[in-house]
């Protein structure tokens, strides 16, 4: 079955925007398709994304690697269905049953051709394989460039109104992150969704469903790069005693280090889509949703009259995934410890060596994703913290600015450590610290070339200032936009970030008005030539 989907491996033009199903948005697709299964957990390993989301059209392309892979998850899921008789019992004639399936799986109405084409496949495949041809067809459908990618008809024009159909699912994998719901289909299908009133009582109506936390979730997961948690190997003999070393470090790795990623995404579930909160907001929160297990680490007791949920956390141990109920509580964090965001664990972690916090990689980390501040490459000559010489005894910070003394990196590094040395109360567990090496901490710090520049004590008066900040308001605007767009802006495009920024500031940073007004613009509902 490969030569079905081959047609669109190798490199994708840029201009092209060609968007590929990221991982997240294929699983919640099957689920929309299959919503009676009890589907294993598809499992696409990560892939380079295109510079900050899994989305982007630089990433469009597929490897003869990743053929194989869609291939056999299509394999796996129909198996599934057949296990559990969810397969239409419609041999010998299973034309109307594929079409109506490949209808929702490829989120449009079908032509007259590629009707008349499943019909002949189908034919050819019965009198080959008998009773295997429904199965067949499943997986042609799920294997289809229609299926794994959100198409676009092609146009030469400079910009034209999307289609119906594209827009619809343009709106869902923007909004939600899944597939279109059959109401939104509907008006597709008749084009009203192309009226004004129509389409503006979708985009209403989708950001006020639960659904949208899935949207929400994952622009902010990937905007702080919160996908990466478990990929740092942190050194454990610096928390824990050796004698345990090998048991911890599963604990560690298989149990406890997924629990951070999903106590931040509680906490955006929380602040922007139940509070219907702020940029400002999520930048100065004290708020938390933690397990027994965090609320240790942050060093506090959970309440015994606390809020709790349950939420179903997914983990891998050796290839098999694992799904356990964990109850997170809500609780508030010490206001001198933490605020916001940045102060978390799970970032803190993410940027961190495998003993040592890096100031430079959180300094970079605010730089990049809530500054938009490209910085200049690192110099080739400087080796890894862990590397340098008679460094032993000195504390995080001390080791950094000695080990950043060459000339060439102070131009840099005088911006980037003055952000990252806020966070020297956070060690490389994220766990709060008053003393280093047995010194008092010292978080000094200060903003250069921002909107809000000064010296800063430590990283709660940073958030405080970030979220006074325009400039990283402005970034937050643009870096929604490259999510939802599925690539970086260019000059074309500047307008309506400009105009979008500007009403998200003014406005006080209401992040799902912002998203409203993103799906509105007229950039949202057009494309660009070429694409």
């Amino acid at each position: 079955m490969f030569w079905i989907f081959l047609s669109c491996s190798g490199d994708i033009p840029s201009e092209a925007r060609l968007q590929r199903l990221s991982a997240e948005q294929y699983r919640n697709t099957v689920a929309v398709l299959f919503p009676d299964a009890e589907l294993d957990y598809i499992h696409i390993p990560a892939l380079e994304r295109g510079r900050n989301f899994d989305n982007s059209a630089e990433m469009a392309g597929v490897s003869e690697l990743q053929v194989e892979l869609y291939h056999d998850i299509s394999i796996d899921i129909v198996r599934q269905l057949q296990d559990q008789f969810l397969l239409p019992d419609c041999l010998p004639n299973c034309n109307n049953a594929l079409i109506r399936f490949a209808e929702r799986a490829w989120r449009r109405d079908l032509r007259d051709a590629e009707k008349e084409e499943i019909r002949d496949l189908f034919s050819s495949w019965y009198n080959e394989f008998g009773d295997d041809a429904l199965p067949l067809g499943y997986q042609y459908i799920l294997l289809a460039p229609d299926f794994l990618y959100l198409l676009q008809e092609a146009s030469s024009e400079n910009r034209q109104a999307l289609g119906a159909w594209e827009l619809a699912s343009r709106l869902s994998y923007f909004l939600w992150n899944s597939a279109p719901d059959p109401e939104l289909l509907d008006v597709a299908r008749t084009g009203a969704l192309l009226e004004e009133g129509t389409y503006t009582q979708q985009v209403s109506r989708m950001l006020d469903d639960p659904r949208a936390k899935k949207g929400i979730r994952s622009f902010h997961a990937q905007w702080l790069r919160l996908d990466g948690v478990g990929t740092k190997a942190l050194d454990l003999k610096q928390y824990f005693s050796e004698s345990d070393d090998e048991y911890l470090a599963d604990v560690f790795h298989y149990i406890h280090l997924p629990q951070l990623s999903y106590e931040h995404l509680l906490l955006i579930d929380h602040t922007v889509y139940e509070e219907g909160g702020t940029l400002s907001d999520l930048l100065q929160t004290k708020n938390a949703y933690v397990t027994p297990y965090l609320a240790a680490v942050y060093g506090v007791e959970i309440p015994s009259d606390a809020f709790s949920q349950t939420v179903n956390m997914r983990y891998e141990v050796e290839g098999e995934w694992y799904t356990e109920g964990l109850l997170y509580s809500e609780i508030t964090l010490p206001a001198s410890q933490r605020s916001g965001i940045l102060t978390r664990l799970a970032p803190m972690m993410l940027t961190s060596h495998g003993a040592y916090p890096s100031p430079v990689l959180r300094g970079l980390l605010v730089q990049e994703q809530l500054l938009c501040m490209e910085p200049t490459p690192p110099p080739t000559d400087v080796p890894p913290i862990e590397d340098a010489d008679n460094l032993e005894g000195l504390s995080n910070r001390a080791r950094f600015a000695a080990h950043t003394e060459n000339p060439s990196c102070a131009s840099c590094h005088k911006a980037i450590d003055g952000i990252g040395f806020t966070f020297e109360h956070y060690d490389s567990m994220g766990r709060y610290r008053a003393f280093d090496a047995g010194e008092p901490v010292d978080s000094t710090g200060e903003l250069l070339g921002t909107d809000v520049d000064g010296s800063v004590l430590h990283a709660i008066e940073l958030s405080e200032q970030l979220a006074k900040s325009q400039m990283v308001h402005d970034c937050f605007s643009r870096q929604l936009f490259r999510y939802a767009m599925g690539y970086h802006e260019g000059d074309a495009e500047e307008p309506v970030i400009e105009s979008m920024s500007s009403l998200f500031w003014t406005e006080g940073g209401d992040i799902q008005e912002l998203m409203r007004q993103l799906a509105l613009s007229y950039t949202f509902r057009h494309r660009r030539g070429g694409e």
